[in-house]
């Protein structure tokens, strides 16, 4: 078993206490995301280990984030209002506050690695997550009308 084999397996029991169910798989429409009202945290089998690793602690730094939802609500006021909500104009705060959960779930993962004590190359998981931290920034200022010219 590869080393980070090992470190998902940890790091699933971890969501498991938690209520969570992981399902892994190498289909095209099983993308790293976490749904809290189905309890499911999906993770794509069609990278490295490692950053299978990386994905999973994301993911689960989001659980963290969301599973007390009045806290949640208070953090992220209008992100938790308006995520659901299609079709609707959706105010600078809320791209603001989505880029901002992300980095937040991010730096969760790390602290969660460090309580599993799942050993953690920091500087790679930051590359790796920096890489999805500014597709998140580009996807909140894609054709917005208030981008600084």
């Amino acid at each position: 078993m590869h080393r980070a084999d090992i470190q998902l397996k940890k790091l699933e029991t971890w969501v498991n206490k938690k209520g969570f169910l992981l399902i892994k798989g190498k289909q095209k429409h099983i993308i790293d995301q976490i749904f809290m009202d189905k309890k499911i945290i999906f993770l794509s089998t069609r990278q490295k280990p490692i950053n299978q690793l990386f994905s999973f602690l994301h993911e689960a730094g989001h659980l963290l984030i969301r599973i007390d939802n009045k806290k949640f609500v208070k953090e992220f006021p209008t992100l938790s209002s308006l995520e659901d909500k299609e079709g609707i104009k959706k105010p600078l705060r809320y791209y603001a506050e989505e880029v901002y959960e992300e980095q937040v779930a991010w730096k969760n993962g790390e602290k969660i690695a460090e309580e599993l004590k799942i050993p953690l190359d920091v500087n790679a998981y930051y590359k790796y997550a920096s890489r999805f931290l500014l597709q998140y920034m580009a996807m909140a200022t894609c054709d917005r009308k208030w981008l600084i010219k």
